[in-house]
């Protein structure tokens, strides 16, 4: 799809988007995060577009998205979507592989980062290698975990709470739900709706724990929570749930029979295998508790019970998804799923990816966001 020219851009999506960078600043060389322009562009006028519409759907992409991808996709949904009864506002995060080289560049910079990853390269390189270990994976492994956390950090970033006196150049997703959420005030009507595909399912989760400590009122306008081939743990999601006791949730994920299939360059098996089985291996307790994760002590039967990812449909029945909590609907690819008493496909996605492409996933939001 070809681009259009920045001014146009503006003008046309402007109301469309609310895009932060890792540090929550607009900062980039596209206008999506161009320094010059306040945030108010960006991030007022769709709140109050939405508030006219009473229905706010948040659509949350995943990680490793491109500037130009994120911008590709908010004009392909703009006409995919253009007549729905709701206003749709996507949460734009630099999740781009540059912006996590960025990221830990600037962890290098500093003297005590510095040494720190030179001690972890050392440990990395060939010679401290057993023959228990894969000199074919390791290398992968470290840095893959290392661009993964980038991600969580972004995440985290992006949905904390900011210190000091807001800005208009202080544009993080709290501050876009502190301000829904003086505006629910006005308008008993407002509903919210979260679509939220991959890695994005990380950043929804924050900001739903965010509604629960600061904005309660703003956690009961939920009414959809619908979630493609999410790549939140388990942990995460059932901690959101809770509070989205009375909201409708929907999981789409791949079926094992595709996630078995080799859909990764780096791996034998889908891009959500690879984050869980290989960037997360070495996770240590610290690691999760600096993201704010649940850690669950591992068993001999169960010696990755923390690691159990929402998305992939074998684990999850392996952790039982009655433990889950009720009213949770899953729909695995291909699969006839009844949801509100209609049988249907619901998406005919075969790759990770593909789940926000498939023209019958877009045609079941639709019926879903209803």
């Amino acid at each position: 799809m070809e681009l259009e020219s920045e001014q146009s851009f503006l003008q046309k999506y402007g109301d469309h988007y609310i895009a932060v960078n890792e540090d929550g600043k607009l900062r980039s060389k596209h206008p999506m995060w161009r320094a010059g322009k306040p945030y108010s562009h960006a991030f007022k006028r769709p709140i109050n577009a939405g508030i006219d519409s009473n229905h706010i759907v948040f659509f949350i992409h995943g990680g490793l998205n491109t500037l130009q991808s994120t911008v590709q996709r908010i004009q392909s949904m703009d006409k995919e979507f253009r007549g729905e009864p709701y206003h749709l506002v996507h949460l734009a995060w630099d999740t781009s592989l540059g912006s996590s080289i960025d990221d830990m560049v600037a962890k290098m910079i500093s003297v005590g980062g510095m040494a720190d990853t030179y001690r972890a390269l050392l440990s990395k390189m060939p010679w401290n290698w057993s023959k228990s270990r894969s000199p074919r994976y390791d290398p992968i492994a470290y840095f893959g975990g290392v661009v993964w956390k980038s991600q969580y950090d972004t995440a985290l970033s992006a949905t904390s709470k900011p210190k000091g006196i807001p800005s208009d150049r202080n544009a993080g997703f709290y501050r876009a739900f502190e301000h829904l959420n003086r505006c629910t005030v006005y308008n008993p009507k407002l509903r919210i709706s979260f679509v939220v595909h991959s890695a994005g399912s990380i950043v929804s989760n924050y900001l739903i724990r965010a509604m629960k400590e600061d904005f309660p009122e703003l956690a009961t306008r939920v009414s959809n929570y619908i979630l493609l081939a999410p790549a939140c743990h388990i942990t995460q999601f059932t901690e959101a749930e809770q509070v989205l006791s009375r909201t409708k949730r929907v999981v789409l994920s791949l079926g094992s029979e595709f996630e078995q299939k080799n859909y990764s360059s780096i791996y034998s098996k889908s891009i959500l295998w690879a984050v869980y089985d290989m960037f997360e291996s070495a996770w240590g307790k610290k690691d999760f508790e600096r993201y704010t994760l649940p850690f669950v002590e591992s068993s001999q039967h169960n010696p990755r019970r923390n690691r159990y990812v929402l998305g992939l449909d074998e684990q999850v029945q392996a952790y039982d998804k009655a433990k889950i909590g009720k009213g949770i609907y899953w729909a695995s690819t291909g699969q006839k799923t009844s949801i509100k008493g209609t049988k249907r496909v619901w998406t005919n996605a075969r790759t990770h990816s593909e789940f926000i492409s498939d023209p019958t996933t877009i045609e079941s939001l639709k019926i879903l966001l209803s």
